[in-house]
């Protein structure tokens, strides 16, 4: 995909600060598991954090094709922060037909003042959306919400939340979203969960017994939440294909530049046929995983008839093409590769997860087959 001068700009400034500023901090992160406040504030210091949010709200108002190549390379050496890249665009999407809210939130998150968590997922709905239990009660000029939502990222240090639940009767048309700011009385934080991957930031549950949540914060009306919530995750899964891309291109110049450097036999082991194939096999499934992911950015970025299906396209064929190329990556660094020592390891958990979250691959395959079956 051809870029534009300013496109180039971002990505040229994405690249220095993924690694002078990024990279030092990703092996402490992932010691410590929670979220890494000072990933965030390097984001913050060079305005990253408001890119999806238009001007008249604090923001630079750029597209996801520039926010694709931004996530792509802050990935490639700190995955965890890219992640919280995502959230100011599911929000931005959120609230576009909201001009009250957008008023009093996205400039928050353009600041990066606030930082935002999605409360979709529930302990007994995970790929299956539309069976969500949380419910929200009209009461007077409030709605009362209980229920529980789980592996909810930053949930414990976000202040503000697009919390989705029930208002009517059961499936998506029941389902309703809400702004909702994170210290409101009866939303408590619960389970902290010790993850296998993406360590740099946190994963938690979220309870809320009899927390009232404003009228004035429903999205749009009651019964159209599923429809933002799927709104939102378009966009998601059009970043997190570049997060994949960026990951899996940072695993293959580390296991690149280390096989650079090692003998075996008395001969560089880049001098082995087998390995070199291994190397540009790597290297064409990511350069082809680019121009995908890319693609689908500007499908959704220019509401493009096939969007939705190219976004589903570029998130299971790039997070599935990140867990081999960070797989082989273990494999070239060798017995070292498993050693925390080089980061590589690190990288191979970070990328399980792009295969689940989401929406999982799966999910993915069904929904392009149903686009390409609808189109017969």
């Amino acid at each position: 995909m051809k870029l534009n001068d300013e496109q180039r700009e971002f990505q040229s400034l994405a690249r220095l600060v993924s690694e002078r500023q990024l990279a030092p901090l990703a092996p402490l992160a992932d010691v410590e598991d929670g979220f890494d406040r000072d990933a965030w504030e390097v984001l913050r210091e060079h305005d990253f954090v408001g890119l999806a949010i238009d001007e008249e709200h604090g923001g630079l108002g750029r597209g996801v094709v520039t926010g694709s190549l931004i996530i792509e390379e802050l990935a490639r050496n700190h995955a965890s922060v890219a992640l919280c890249f995502l959230v100011p665009y599911i929000f931005a999407a959120a609230l576009a037909d909201s001009d009250d809210l957008a008023a009093r939130y996205l400039p928050k998150l353009a600041s990066g003042e606030a930082l935002g968590a999605f409360l979709l997922t529930e302990p007994g709905s995970g790929s299956d959306a539309a069976s969500i239990t949380t419910r929200a009660e009209l009461n007077g000029d409030s709605y009362v919400v209980n229920g529980t939502k789980h592996f909810i990222t930053n949930g414990d240090v976000a202040d503000l939340g697009l919390l989705y639940a029930r208002t009517g009767g059961p499936g998506g048309s029941g389902i309703s979203a809400f702004v909702l700011e994170m210290d409101t009385p009866g939303v408590t934080i619960g389970r902290h969960e010790q993850k296998m991957g993406l360590r740099g930031c946190s994963l938690v549950e979220v309870r809320f017994e009899n927390a009232r949540v404003p009228v004035i914060n429903l999205i749009g009306q009651e019964g159209t939440g599923l429809r933002v919530a799927l709104t939102g995750l378009d966009f998601a899964r059009v970043l997190v294909a570049s997060l994949a891309v960026g990951l899996a291109q940072g695993a293959l110049d580390m296991a690149l530049e280390y096989a650079k450097g090692r003998e075996q036999f008395g001969r560089p082991v880049t001098s082995n046929q087998g390995l070199q194939w291994l190397i540009v096999d790597q290297q064409m499934a990511i350069a082809a995983s680019r121009e995908l992911a890319l693609e689908a950015a500007r499908k959704v970025e220019e509401h493009e008839p096939d969007a939705l299906q190219y976004a589903s396209m570029a998130k299971a064929f790039c997070t599935d093409m990140c867990m081999q190329v960070t797989t082989n990556a273990v494999q070239i660094f060798g017995g070292y590769g498993y050693l925390r020592d080089y980061g590589v390891e690190r990288m191979m958990r970070d990328a399980k997860i792009l295969q689940i979250f989401e929406g999982t691959n799966q999910i993915q395959r069904i929904a392009v087959a149903r686009s390409i079956m609808g189109r017969e």
